[in-house]
């Protein structure tokens, strides 16, 4: 996601504090992203996944709740959004998009 991020701005133009933002935004997002989907593999229902939860602990993989727990892995989740909220906030014209997408991956269901 960060390097997605940054190669937009590049492509736009970005000057060195804006791509410094964007790729802040883009590793918090990216990990904003993929502790949700820890989440929901512990959480989720297979109508709401359309797949079968629980395949993480199953293969033993590591994951943010197993390491921290489910009501730490959401606190993190919070700290993570409120942070990339401010850096989209800090990007101007594109925060709103951005800040869209902060709230889209904390709530996603699937």
């Amino acid at each position: 996601i960060a390097a997605c991020l940054r190669l937009g701005g590049l492509y736009a133009g970005a000057d060195g504090r804006a791509d410094g933002t964007l790729r802040a935004l883009g590793e918090r997002l990216g990990l904003l992203f993929q502790i949700r989907d820890d989440l929901l593999d512990v959480e989720g229902t297979p109508g709401e996944l359309g797949k079968t939860p629980g395949k993480d602990a199953r293969a033993g993989k590591l994951t943010w709740p197993g390491l921290h727990g489910v009501a730490a892995s959401r606190a993190r989740m919070r700290v993570l959004a409120d942070e990339a909220a401010g850096l989209a906030g800090d990007l101007g014209g594109s925060a709103k998009v951005l800040t869209s997408l902060v709230v889209f991956l904390s709530e996603r269901t699937s």
